[in-house]
């Protein structure tokens, strides 16, 4: 079913706020701060998760580094709930993916599914039971290392960032099942004080903070005492959402991601992103306002975890191929948002997927030709393609510049998108 739509590329420039040296600024923050003592051999657990940040085994194998200075032990802990399949070796394969392995970082990565139940807590009027990673229970201390931003299931003062990692990252299935069980109920209001029931029983030493700029760059980073923890985390997250980059317009008609992946988002799709919760009974972020969504490629990394496929309304056969039904269906439940998990409408291939979607909404639209963005994935947003219903509005955004002239959509034989990013 070809399609004689064109689209042209568009380059889009956001603050550059990268900091210049993050390996050595992170080492001036440890040099400088309550970690720089005497360790005495004490182990010490790092947790690590499991998302794409940048630059991630060099900030990981820094801290490594540090720790070793000042006669610790140090060792990586697969901190990701219920992620990579909710297997030992499934979350240790995950880090891998992310470049976290003892070679690049300097200490071993020791993955577990054994937690220790430490307790419950009262919030919401309800009881919720707490747990941790049984080896990092077992070490003489826990480092927090993870990135804050806002998160894609829900909007709270904390969302992902330390208090995250060490009720939900931490706690691993038993931890994110609890954390789940109530729909957004935990996520928003049992997290602060499940962390603190955590920090007063683990001698959690401190925690990493890593912020990342519009670019994907890290921006900020800072080493919290675990006193100030959950109360500093929110201006923290304030300070990473105004830094978030977001689609070139608020209204389209179809949005085409090329990958969607566990290392892009918690839900492959970014949902604050694409404006869409796809939780049953919240709602969603006020624009974007997007038309149809179609996905068409899973990446590597997600080990065949399609969780956020039902966010899309359209995918490929390529797509649904790579999806592991056990490792999908174990996240989601675990999450408890199954609308999540639904597998959308499936095509050929992308070929199919455009032409379909464009046939679609020029019914809607009595014909007229519907707006259309290609992005690479909700992670990259820096350069896109844009069919010319979108002119108007992109020519009025200074920091968005046109590449070249209008062209066909460049496929491969088997239909795959062919763009050059």
């Amino acid at each position: 079913m070809p399609t004689e739509l064109r689209v042209r590329k568009y380059r889009r420039s956001f603050e550059d706020r990268a900091l210049p040296d993050p390996v050595g600024t992170l080492e001036a923050v440890l040099r400088g701060g309550h970690l720089a003592r005497d360790h005495a051999g004490a182990e010490i657990a790092i947790t690590v998760g499991s998302r794409g940040i940048h630059r991630l085994p060099e900030m990981v194998a820094a801290v490594v580094r540090f720790l070793r200075e000042h006669n610790a032990r140090p060792f990586i802990v697969p901190s990701m709930g219920s992620h990579g399949g909710a297997t030992a070796a499934g979350q240790a394969h995950l880090l891998e993916s992310l470049g976290v392995t003892e070679e690049r970082v300097g200490a071993p990565v020791r993955s577990s599914m054994e937690t220790v139940r430490l307790g419950a807590v009262e919030a919401a009027g309800r009881s919720w039971e707490v747990f941790t990673d049984r080896l990092a229970f077992e070490a003489d201390g826990i480092l927090l290392v993870n990135r804050v931003k806002p998160h894609t299931d829900f909007s709270s003062r904390h969302e992902s960032g330390l208090v995250k990692i060490l009720v939900i990252g931490l706690g691993k299935e038993d931890g994110a099942r609890v954390a789940h069980s109530r729909g957004t109920l935990g996520l928003t209001t049992a997290l602060p004080v499940m962390a603190d029931f955590l920090l007063q029983r683990l001698n959690v030493l401190g925690g990493v903070t890593l912020i990342e700029d519009a670019n994907h760059h890290l921006a900020d980073l800072r080493v919290l005492r675990p006193e100030v923890i959950v109360d500093e985390e929110p201006r923290l997250l304030e300070l990473a959402r105004s830094w978030m980059p977001n689609l070139p317009a608020g209204e389209i008609d179809l949005l085409i991601i090329e990958s969607m992946g566990k290392e892009i988002s918690g839900t492959g799709i970014d949902t604050n992103v694409v404006g869409r919760r796809s939780i049953r009974g919240e709602a969603d972020p006020p624009v974007p306002r997007i038309g149809l969504i179609g996905v068409c490629d899973l990446t590597p990394a997600s080990g065949g975890n399609a969780l956020g496929v039902g966010v899309a309304d359209m995918t490929t056969e390529l797509l649904a191929a790579k999806i592991d039904a056990r490792a999908t269906a174990r996240n989601v439940i675990t999450t408890t948002f199954l609308e999540r998990g639904k597998i959308p409408v499936v095509l050929p291939s992308a070929r199919e997927l455009v032409a379909v979607g464009e046939k679609l909404l020029r019914g809607e639209n009595d014909g007229r030709e519907p707006s259309m963005l290609f992005i690479r994935s909700t992670l990259h947003l820096g350069s896109f393609y844009a069919s010319k219903r979108l002119e108007s509005v992109l020519a009025g955004d200074s920091s968005i510049s046109a590449v070249g002239d209008y062209r066909a959509v460049p496929y491969t034989p088997e239909g795959r998108l062919a763009f050059e990013w």
